[in-house]
Order: structure tokens, then C-alpha cells, then sequence
């Protein structure tokens, strides 16, 4: 029969029975072997990529693999203060101690504006979709970030957020953004589907 072994990272499954060795990339895994004909060896049946940390905790609270992100497709990766984790179904981004469940073109966007240390801060929430164009949104403590698949992520921040939030959001009057803000020293400027927002710094 099969059975489930927790394998260190870089290790090896000769670690586990000095014959056969399937060299595992950098991570941590849960790996099945199984009995083969010869007595006290064992032979690579799968194994899956564990999450740990912050991102391990946000995924068992989303029912693990047997949830909507399904299960681990790569290793966890860090740059600067954020390390993310690919699933079947999505991601989930992590700053120090949280972890949200995001999406690759949100997690881009968010570290080009600072990550954590920058003027959005992290999400205050997990990601989620939107009605208008099959679009998708994150809510982060200094500002937003929403888009499509033809448009990209973009973040909306203040002094630009107040007047796209009175006009309706993405189901108002401007749509979704289409690029970032930018600013002069006394006002900032913004494109969106419908048109530009200009406001006062």
C-alpha cells in the first residue's frame, strides 16, 4: 500500500530508502510512496508542494486542496517583503505575518507601487470578481487596485479614489482604470475607460 512522508526541503526520496532517489527541487513536500517488490524500498508515486508560514495558514482556511484554490503548482517565492505561492486556482501573497489569496497581475501591480512599504499597504482583504468584463478587485488599506484580463491591474489611490468611488467604480461613469496615476506638484491625474479624472493633491 501507499502511504504519505513529509520530506525536508532539497532532500531526497533515497533519504527515505537508499535505493531509488528523485531529487526534489527547494521546498517543502508531502510525497506518496509506495511498496514495491523489493522488500524495504519504496517507489515516487506524487508528491505535493506544502505551503508554510503565512500562506500555509490562509490555505487550510480556504479547505486546503480540496478548496477553490486546489492545490499547490509551484514552490513559494520572496522578493524584498512579499512572498507569494501559485495554486491550481490562484494565489496567495503574504507580508510578514498575513497572507490574502490574490492573483498574479494584482500581486505585480502591488509590489511595483512599494509592496507593504508603499501608499497602498497591504489588502485588507482576499481578491475578488467583479460583474463588469469578468473583472477582479483588491482592497488595500491605502487604496485600490482593480482590472481585467485585456486591460491589466492598475490601483486607483487618492487623490484620484474619492471621485471614482462617488461616480459608481468600475460600474460607473469611468469604468476601470486603464493607467496609473500620475502627478504634478499640485494635482494628480488619472485614465480610465470613460474618461480622466483630475483632482487636486
Amino acid at each position: 500500500g501507499s502511504r504519505l512522508v513529509n520530506v525536508a526541503s532539497g532532500a531526497s526520496l533515497g533519504d527515505l530508502n537508499g535505493h531509488r532517489e528523485y531529487q526534489l527541487a527547494a521546498g517543502n513536500y508531502q510525497v506518496e510512496v509506495q511498496n514495491s517488490s523489493d522488500i524495504g524500498s519504496y517507489r515516487f508515486v506524487a508528491y505535493v508542494i506544502v505551503p508554510t508560514g503565512a500562506i500555509l495558514a490562509r490555505w487550510n482556511a480556504s479547505d486546503g486542496a480540496l478548496g477553490a484554490l486546489g492545490a499547490p503548482t509551484a514552490v513559494a517565492v520572496c522578493e524584498a517583503e512579499v512572498c507569494w505561492q501559485d495554486f491550481k486556482n490562484g494565489q496567495i501573497v503574504a507580508a510578514g505575518n498575513s497572507a490574502w489569496i490574490t492573483r498574479d497581475a494584482i500581486r505585480l501591480r502591488w509590489i511595483a507601487a512599494g509592496g507593504p512599504s508603499g501608499a497602498l499597504g497591504t489588502p485588507t482583504g482576499q481578491v475578488f470578481a467583479t460583474t463588469k468584463e469578468n473583472g477582479f478587485g483588491q482592497h488595500f488599506v491605502g487604496g485600490e487596485i482593480y482590472g481585467t484580463e485585456a486591460l491589466g491591474a492598475h490601483s486607483v489611490q487618492s487623490p484620484i479614489l474619492a471621485t471614482w468611488k462617488a461616480a459608481g467604480w468600475e460600474n460607473g461613469t469611468y469604468g476601470y482604470p486603464t493607467e496609473e496615476q500620475t502627478c504634478t506638484d499640485t494635482e494628480c491625474s488619472q485614465v480610465f475607460q470613460g474618461g480622466t479624472i483630475t483632482a487636486a493633491k
